[in-house]
């Protein structure tokens, strides 16, 4: 089985807070791949390592065979790696089209071919019908589909999603659930935080529980929510029954 991504010991320290203590990864090409914990547990800040936004104190990141370490965010979206954020940031006065389009441009002959590979995307996602709207006039709903879209747009190996069904109810959870079953259904390989545990369940091969910035265990979405440590740190008795 190969792996898409490696993450081997990593640390990452903020003054005296150890955000990312030792952590260790590994994804298997095509799947997806749940991260769950507690609030404060350090998913964000490891997302923010993978994707480059802070280099680590120590430890090494791996895309496929490549050393990804010390490359920049926007060497490693180059490499095929790309990520949503918790909170959407679009081009407010831009509508949809044209948002997605700009991530498109890297891989795009020119603006005229980025818009046509952006309308492409927005069809493949089921939001090419508000290609003309403006972002501001988006719901939360839209807004984190115009996130996931504007990181498909680059045409990732590797997608990171961070908590893109927060604030979403019913339906909304459900669609979002789909889209990523699609956009994996592709050959992308998916890692996502998320607190929508359901989702996650139904959605991850493999999910890694972060605590306090240590992995607490790594296995089958049945295996994790069993596990004892688990049920202490994070999910309770409560939530697992």
């Amino acid at each position: 089985m190969s792996v898409d991504l490696a993450v081997e010991n990593l640390n990452k320290r903020f003054g005296g807070i150890l955000a990312v203590n030792g952590a260790g990864l590994r994804v298997a090409s095509g799947t997806i791949h749940g991260i769950i914990g507690p609030n404060g547990a350090g998913k964000t800040t490891l997302f923010n390592l993978i994707a480059g936004s802070f280099l680590p104190d120590s430890g090494r990141i791996l895309l496929g065979a490549r050393d990804i370490t010390a490359l920049t965010p926007e060497r490693r979206c180059a490499l095929g790696l790309a990520r949503t954020f918790q909170i959407p940031r679009p081009f407010s006065g831009l509508d949809l089209l044209d948002n997605v389009a700009i991530g498109c441009l890297g891989r795009a002959r020119t603006v005229g071919h980025a818009r046509q590979l952006a309308h492409e995307v927005l069809e493949s996602l089921g939001i090419g019908r508000y290609a003309d709207t403006l972002a501001s006039a988006l719901p939360i709903g839209l807004r984190k589909m115009l996130e996931v879209a504007r990181a498909v747009a680059t045409a990732p190996k590797l997608l990171l999603l961070d908590e893109v069904m927060g604030g979403l109810h019913g339906d909304e959870v459900d669609r979002m659930i789909e889209t990523i079953r699609r956009i994996n259904a592709t050959g992308v390989t998916v890692v996502m935080i998320e607190h929508v545990l359901p989702a996650i369940m139904s959605l991850a091969a493999q999910v890694t529980v972060l605590d306090q910035g240590r992995i607490l265990c790594s296995g089958t979405p049945e295996a994790v929510t069993q596990d004892p440590a688990v049920i202490a740190a994070y999910l309770g008795d409560e939530v697992l029954a």
